[in-house]
């Protein structure tokens, strides 16, 4: 009798098993996207036809890039069918062997290896489909993809409250993104580090172009998407310590803003034509001047630092770095091309972020995307809902230790972001 009932228990539990494995392959998809499927097969029958009708709106205008998106999302949903059929034949095959005593094990072994790579698979199809619904219905464009995205970037970062112990932060995020660059084997250029006046070990800007090493070949995909993994980092950071300069051991609150703009191609015909047009136009007021700060030999001697302002926007930029004015020139004219062209790509995916100010927002407390707490050594993103990183020494992550966190970070907002589009495409 006890053997009869471990049985059955065991035959249930299995059975449970295969079942929540069939309900999850049976609603994977959501029915708002199997209706878009229908809609989009109908709509290829009508056009083998000689028909001419929209998706959308069942008039005569046929709109030829929703089609090719329609029957892309037609063809992986074939695919995704495929899938799931290999996957019902191998739960079949491992419930029947499983229920014969003398079932080959190694066949089951090899058939739950197979099952595993195949969810890995299936995973990615959906990822694909429900990525083109969100291209259909207007929700990304095409050069919002990852693997559209300019692979360069341009770091900029500066204190906002706190006094001495923002500008000291803020070399503490310069150190920390130059520290990832080096994990990450990319390669970063300094076009501006402008040291705090008032305090030793502090920075009033930072600027950083990152780009990928050519020619490498590197397991890591993120080596060769710089932008992909930092352009989350654009927003304020705060951090809760106890400063340096603070003598009687008093907690404070100081933030730092961080901005990452795509880095498109300089060399591109585009960009080169972009930039010399800038060089020439009267909107923008070009000043030169003497070089502040500590420096070498020539550099607070000669009028090397160039001040470009583009008049139009008020978008100003300021480069001291190099010796010679004429680098100085070139850096700050292809730093203002990304700025404006940043500007531009802004305003037409969404008015509300046509201004450069709207993307970083207001520096201060409650404008916040991360909080870094000395105290209870905690990374807390709040852009996430499990946003909490534990971290033994804190300063490890800062000084990116340990990537597997920011790994684990990049993935997270990712997700996050790209669920947060579905959600809201879904729901309307």
């Amino acid at each position: 009798m006890f053997n009869r009932i471990a049985f059955f228990s065991k035959s249930l539990t299995r059975y449970q098993t295969i079942f929540k494995r069939y309900n999850h392959i049976n609603n994977n998809i959501h029915p708002k996207i199997l209706q878009k499927i229908d809609d989009i097969t109908k709509n290829i029958i009508n056009k083998e036809n000689g028909s001419n009708i929209d998706l959308k709106h069942g008039s005569t205008s046929y709109d030829s890039s929703e089609i090719k998106q329609g029957t892309k999302l037609y063809n992986l949903y074939n695919t995704y069918n495929q899938m799931k059929q290999e996957k019902e034949e191998l739960i079949s095959l491992m419930e029947l062997e499983d229920e014969n005593q003398d079932g080959d094990k190694e066949l089951i072994m090899e058939a739950k290896k197979e099952l595993e790579e195949l969810d890995s698979k299936f995973d990615n199809v959906k990822r694909q489909i429900n990525t083109v619904y969100l291209l259909i219905e207007k929700y990304i464009t095409e050069d919002q993809l990852p693997e559209n995205l300019p692979k360069g970037c341009i770091i900029e970062i500066r204190p906002g409250v706190g006094g001495s112990e923002a500008t000291i932060f803020t070399k503490d995020l310069f150190n920390m993104y130059t520290q990832l660059c080096n994990k990450k084997q990319w390669k970063y250029d300094i076009i501006s580090a402008v040291n705090d006046e008032n305090t030793a070990t502090g920075m009033s800007e930072a600027i950083i172009e990152v780009n990928p090493v050519e020619g490498m070949e590197l397991e890591d995909e993120s080596a060769s998407a710089c932008y992909n993994y930092l352009r989350h980092e654009t927003g304020v950071h705060r951090v809760q310590r106890v400063p340096e300069t603070e003598s009687k051991g008093r907690m404070h609150t100081s933030t730092s803003s961080v901005l990452v703009l795509p880095l498109h191609d300089k060399e591109t015909k585009d960009a080169k034509a972009g930039i010399l047009e800038l060089t020439k136009s009267k909107d923008v007021r070009i000043e030169v001047m003497r070089s502040s700060g500590k420096g070498g030999q020539h550099v607070n001697t000669t009028n090397s630092a160039v001040k470009l302002t583009h008049e139009p926007t008020g978008i100003t930029v300021y480069i001291q770095t190099e010796r010679q004015q004429h680098r100085n020139k070139a850096k700050a004219f292809q730093l203002l091309y990304t700025r404006l062209k940043d500007q531009e790509e802004q305003a037409s995916h969404s008015s509300e972020q046509s201004m450069r100010k709207n993307k970083v927002g207001n520096v201060d407390r409650s404008n916040k995307i991360r909080s870094y707490n000395y105290q209870s050594s905690r990374v807390s993103d709040h852009r996430l809902q499990q946003s909490v990183w534990q971290c033994n020494d804190l300063n490890g992550f800062i000084s990116t230790d340990n990537i597997n966190k920011w790994d684990e970070l990049i993935s997270s907002l990712e997700e996050e972001e790209f669920n947060s589009k579905l959600k809201a495409a879904l729901n309307s």
